[in-house]
């Protein structure tokens, strides 16, 4: 993705955020979920950027990375979902939230072909990208077997 930016004339800068994991703390993560939202908004607020790239698995799930998306396109940013080299199953919720940020507009492209990078994974990659475009199973879900 830097490389992409960098390619493009843009200088990348990568903003960390606050990244809580259900395993790790309890009762639950809700306890902190305010804390999660004014983050974003002050980190997208307060830096002067033009996209915001998220990575849903680090910033905590689906519901947090579609926040951060949702608040950067009401501040006229562009939304770029990607994955962190995850599986096929963390592909396949990236590519779920890229299609619903295509339901509120347009969208720049996602760096979600990155499966062939692993050597082993837990399941058959149902959706494989073709030729830059993912069709995303019809069944209830992630649509994995």
């Amino acid at each position: 993705m830097k490389r992409g930016v960098l390619q493009a004339g843009g200088f990348p800068l990568e903003m960390p955020a606050l990244a809580l994991a259900e395993v790790f703390q309890k009762p639950t993560t809700m306890l902190y979920r305010n804390l999660l939202a004014m983050e974003a908004e002050e980190v997208i607020r307060c830096h002067p950027v033009d996209a915001v790239v998220l990575k849903p698995m680090v910033l905590g799930g689906l519901l947090r990375a579609l926040e951060w998306a949702r608040l950067a396109r009401a501040r006229g940013l562009r939304a770029i979902v990607t994955t962190s080299l995850d599986g096929t199953l963390g592909r396949l919720g990236a590519a779920q939230l890229a299609a619903a940020l295509l339901a509120d507009g347009p969208m720049p492209d996602a760096g979600l072909a990155t499966a062939r990078l692993l050597e082993n994974d837990v399941c058959e990659d149902p959706a494989p990208p073709a030729h830059g475009r993912i069709e995303l199973p019809e069944t209830p879900g992630l649509g994995a077997p």
